[in-house]
């Protein structure tokens, strides 16, 4: 009786978890779907002539520009589900607006403000520049927006260089020269600076402005607010579409030539160089994996990834033409057309642990022999051994060497290959990592555009961590693979055994019979004289 009282309660209790769980999901899934009140208000709104008006920025590329934009893709998809009738009311930003409201904003309210996409300030200038640091802007002239200035000052030292304010974009723009810089919101006026051919010198990922939809208390915001929960999904598809528009427009490139460019897949080919690039169990990642790839998005291009055992097979194939872009890490020398990555190369002085070298600076290696890779073998005054890949890297793990690398390839196989090498010196050669283009065509020029306002910092991060996945991934699929093998073989070995001892079974049976027939009488089933004869003893 106890027992069924106890699988009695366990059932109870089973069943109330059960529906606890379902009324959960069912709240999830339905969270987003109007209430009876915001149905009713879509029914009214729908079915009159009445315009429900509402705010958009006007004037901030690939959001809202001329009644194109992200903000402007999203309310259309807003009209068609509600067959509702907007009003969208044009400002442009900096003007003070009231209600419902797309626009841009440098602090945020989380209770009223959805946020699209969070943008940041850049560095412009005339003249591409490699700058790494903010101490190299000391001295300098920025010119700045006068509304900017108070903002972006708590980030930056404002003692160490000079602002210069100005009221209008437009008095700002005509300010920059050769000797000075600016400091803007990247998206807001992405247009003057593609149109212009500034260069995004350096970005401040650090100092953000919002592109929101600000809400109030009525039912407009409450159904504005379910609709972005189920359609953000689309806004990286707006917002690449946007962006690619954008950048076509400012490069005069005909719908003839992006037909032709998009219907065309290139060959992308490249060495195994981690964290940089690497394919493991068929996928590709790395920091370059994401410039590539986020410019496939962006430009709807198709990349076909080569790997290539050696430089010398690789340089072959570039020479040969069978290669259309690779990232230049290598000093390949040929014709082909450039674009700087944004990736600093940043280098790291290696020694043996042994050894109790001390160096303060790259003359500190003046008469010394220096292991370097091929890419870094021009420092002057330095006796230079050279290494082709990582592979041969790795190998001087036993040995007393001094080594320059590549301070990203050093902190991956600082604990994966280099355990016996630790940092003695590290700074910066003035240059970037490249793309290299077989030719200078559509996709060069826009994939140009593209890179030069991509946050590079920001693509190291994130390459570094997708660098991680790749190979990751790739040592999960090989364990499996490996212990596929193991189980495979484990199973023709048992199954060897099992039909060798079957066929021992049988043997041993056939042979009971037969000696059942010799030695036993059918008709009585006594031994006969067979048997008798078999075993007497001699």
């Amino acid at each position: 009786m106890k027992n069924r009282k106890n699988y009695l309660l366990i059932g109870i209790i089973g069943i109330a978890i059960l529906v606890g769980c379902g009324f959960s999901i069912y709240n999830f899934l339905n969270s987003n779907r109007l209430s009876i009140s915001e149905r009713r208000w879509v029914d009214e709104n729908s079915s009159s002539s009445t315009l429900i008006s509402l705010n958009v920025i006007n004037n901030a590329d690939v959001f809202g520009n001329n009644g194109k934009g992200v903000f402007y893709d999203f309310l259309t998809d807003f009209e068609n589900e509600y067959s509702l009738k907007l009003n969208k009311v044009a400002f442009e930003h900096g003007s003070s607006v009231q209600g419902v409201s797309f626009g841009i904003k440098k602090t945020i309210d989380e209770n009223k403000d959805i946020v699209f996409y969070k943008d940041h300030y850049v560095l412009v200038g005339k003249n591409f520049e490699i700058i790494n640091k903010l101490e190299l802007l000391n001295g300098k002239e920025i010119n700045i927006l006068t509304d900017d200035l108070s903002y972006v000052s708590n980030y930056i030292n404002a003692s160490s260089m000079t602002f210069k304010t100005h009221k209008t974009i437009e008095d700002l723009f005509t300010a920059i020269n050769d000797s000075n810089y600016a400091i803007i919101p990247l998206h807001l006026y992405l247009e003057d600076i593609l149109n212009k051919n500034f260069n995004v010198i350096y970005h401040f990922g650090d100092i953000n402005s919002y592109y929101t939809l600000s809400t109030s208390d009525d039912v407009l915001s409450s159904v504005l607010k379910k609709f972005y929960s189920n359609w953000e999904e689309k806004f990286k598809e707006y917002y690449n579409d946007n962006l690619f528009n954008s950048l076509v427009s400012s490069l005069s490139i005909s719908e003839t030539e992006v037909d032709a460019m998009q219907s065309i897949s290139y060959d992308y080919g490249f060495i195994n160089n981690s964290p940089y690039e690497v394919i493991s169990s068929g996928n590709y990642g790395g920091i370059a994996a994401i410039y590539l790839k986020g410019f496939m998005d962006v430009a709807d291009v198709e990349f076909k990834f080569t790997k290539y055992r050696n430089f010398n097979k690789f340089n072959k194939a570039v020479t040969k033409g069978d290669v259309d872009v690779y990232f230049g890490y290598n000093n390949a020398t040929n014709a082909f057309a450039k674009t700087e990555s944004g990736i600093i190369l940043n280098y790291s002085v290696i020694a043996n642990t042994k050894n109790d070298i001390v160096i303060n600076s790259i003359n500190s290696l003046i008469g010394k022999t220096v292991y370097v890779d091929n890419y870094l073998s021009s420092v002057n005054g330095i006796v230079v051994k050279t290494y082709d890949n990582n592979k041969e890297l790795v190998k001087f793990n036993n040995d007393d060497e001094i080594i320059v690398v590549d301070s990203n390839i050093y902190n991956y196989y600082h604990n994966n290959g280099l355990e016996n090498y630790t940092l003695r010196y590290s700074d910066s050669i003035k240059t970037v990592y490249d793309f290299n283009f077989k030719n200078d065509n559509a996709m060069y020029k826009i994939f140009n555009k593209y890179i030069n306002i991509v946050d590079s910092q920001k693509v190291l991060n994130d390459g570094l961590y997708n660098h991680y996945k790749t190979v990751k991934s790739g040592n999960i699929l090989s364990l499996i693979a490996k212990y596929f093998i193991y189980l495979l073989v484990i199973g023709v070995i048992l199954g060897f055994i099992i039909v060798k001892r079957t066929k021992k079974i049988k043997v041993a049976k056939k042979i009971k019979k037969d000696d059942k027939m010799k030695f036993i009488d059918q008709l009585t089933l006594l031994k006969n004289r067979n048997y008798l004869n078999e075993n007497i003893k001699d």
